[in-house]
């Protein structure tokens, strides 16, 4: 009797670290370059804090001149983020992302030095892989450290949001999942998720809302 119900202790013990094991989200910050390695610090840290997860930061992987637009210093935003993904296969994690100090954009070669074609991240919606840019994000905060730190950690949670599969929010006022395409509304969207947003990620957190707003 005392050895079964041992047995069944065990068991249950077991199950519950497994479960544990499960739902906590494992995410991997891949810098591509030596400029972008200090931000991967506080993008792990948002991250952290945020989503409640396991964060790693892995060592630095250069992206490959053939990502470039040829003849400039600008990536090729969905070329990269096909090879991020790439990568991922050879990850044990649940998300990859990769981190870049040069301009990205998703437009065509004659059209990379408009301002307005930069992006500050791209995803793979409900993917793996999403890749920032602190290029345009550094441009934009104008050598303000503190604004720029909150529009870094604002990028970083909605382009983890996006592999998700959270489609952009339109709750302007309470969430960073609003359309980065609009700079004004994305500046002035908060840090935070909204109620419904929170709901739909359900699956790939294990902490309770009110910790998501701390």
């Amino acid at each position: 009797m005392k050895i079964t119900a041992i047995i069944c202790l065990l068991t249950f013990s077991l199950l519950s670290t497994s479960r544990g094991q499960v739902d906590i989200l494992k995410i991997a910050i891949l810098p591509t370059d030596q400029n972008s390695l200090n931000e991967t610090k506080k993008i792990a840290s948002t991250l952290r804090k945020y989503y409640k997860c396991r964060v790693r930061i892995l060592p630095v992987k250069s992206i490959p001149e053939s990502y470039f637009w040829y003849g400039s210093d600008t990536l090729r935003a969905s070329a990269v983020l096909k090879y991020i993904a790439e990568l991922d296969n050879r990850m044990e994690y649940d998300k990859c992302l990769a981190v870049t100090a040069y301009a990205m954009n998703i437009s065509g070669i004659e059209r990379f030095w408009y301002k307005q074609d930069l992006i500050r991240g791209l995803a793979r919606y409900d993917g793996k892989s999403c890749i920032i840019s602190t290029f345009k994000i550094k441009n934009e905060t104008k050598g303000d450290s503190r604004l720029y730190k909150d529009l870094l950690e604002k990028v970083a949670r909605h382009e983890i949001g996006d592999t998700m599969g959270l489609k952009h929010c339109t709750n302007e006022k309470e969430c960073f999942m609003v359309s980065g395409l609009i700079d004004k509304t994305f500046y002035s969207s908060p840090n935070t998720l909204c109620d419904s947003c929170v709901l739909s990620i359900r699956p790939f957190i294990r902490t309770r809302k009110k910790e998501l707003n701390d």
